[in-house]
């Protein structure tokens, strides 16, 4: 067995399906990463780029949150809005953190964990439509993780999972994931939940008025799961990263 398809885990079976039905489109993807990667650097590392499926398997999927692209700075671990430690949190993760702290009448979470780690063992995939970026270059690989991103979830949608609970942060993912899920409703019998509001970034731009917070999007998300998600959980990360080979690894920074 692949190095990757052992870091997938009990996804594995959904990653060949997907690969192969995307055939020449995924040879160029890795092979475009792999040229990227030895030119330029790419974040997050190789090792990290399938993290989100890899710490949140298949078998325990609960709740899906999408995010965009990763941090450009270094930051990315491989897990939409999670900020590696020892880098400045992000402003949409300020934000979640606010609403956490609303929806649960506090001012603050003692040593809460923004790698959201906690998040992903409990069965929250937190999948960023684009897994990896050119340091500094917001989006520039926008276009590349389209096809495989959007089978990944869509076989979990379809024939893996029942009753899962979308979060879908603003007009970007619900655009892209809304219809999806709905068809499978619809069409398959499946029976998940969608819950949408604005990014969390707008609140960023709009004074902290144009929506997330106040949402209750984490209570409404757990009065739809029947085993909830504990949000705020105190949680120290514990889990090494796997060498894969996915892209050919990356150079150093100096």
């Amino acid at each position: 067995m692949s190095k990757v398809l052992e870091q997938l885990g009990d996804w594995a079976p959904v990653f060949e399906k997907v690969i192969d039905e995307m055939g020449d489109s995924y040879k160029l993807l890795t092979s475009t990463l792999k040229a990227e990667r030895a030119s330029r650097i790419v974040y997050p590392d190789s090792p990290e780029v399938l993290r989100a499926f890899q710490l949140t398997q298949l078998k325990d999927l609960k709740a899906v949150i999408i995010g965009q692209d990763p941090y450009h700075n270094g930051a990315a671990t491989g897990l939409a809005f999670g900020v590696r430690k020892g880098f400045t949190i992000n402003p949409s993760l300020r934000v979640i953190y606010k609403e956490l702290c609303m929806e649960h009448e506090v001012d603050e979470i003692p040593d809460f964990d923004f790698s959201l780690e906690s998040w992903a063992k409990q069965g929250v995939l937190l999948l960023n439509t684009t897994l990896t970026v050119v340091k500094g270059h917001p989006n520039s690989h926008e276009n590349l993780w389209k096809g495989f991103v959007d089978g990944m979830v869509n076989q979990a949608v379809r024939f893996q999972k029942d009753n899962l609970v979308f979060l879908l942060w603003g007009k970007y993912a619900q655009t892209r994931f809304k219809t999806m899920v709905e068809v499978a409703n619809n069409y398959d019998g499946t029976s998940h939940s969608i819950i949408t509001c604005p990014h969390p970034a707008a609140e960023v731009y709009g004074s902290m008025k144009a929506g997330f917070i106040g949402s209750n999007c984490f209570l409404k998300a757990n009065e739809k799961l029947d085993y909830p998600i504990d949000w705020v959980n105190i949680y120290e990360p514990d889990s090494p990263l796997q060498s894969d080979t996915l892209d050919g690894g990356q150079i150093q920074e100096q």
